[in-house]
């Protein structure tokens, strides 16, 4: 997902950024939004691989969550 998409409200910080080139794994993703958001699906996506559905979500809404990485 990238910042704004398909959402009733604006997503302020995507950390990683979208688009970013890392080179070690984030101990967390953390996505920040400008009111309460409740994550129903979160997926990842190396290069042309498949996209990874990332698990688990936290199951409240709120303004800034944080989902760990996978672990491959």
């Amino acid at each position: 997902m990238r910042p704004g998409d398909e959402l009733h409200f604006q997503m302020e910080v995507l950390s990683p950024a979208d688009g970013s080139v890392i080179t070690t794994t984030p101990s967390k993703l953390l996505l920040s939004f400008s009111e309460a958001a409740r994550l129903t699906a979160l997926s990842i996506q190396k290069g042309n691989e498949p996209r990874q559905s990332l698990k688990p979500l936290p199951s409240t809404a709120a303004q800034q969550i944080s989902v760990p990485p996978p672990l491959n």
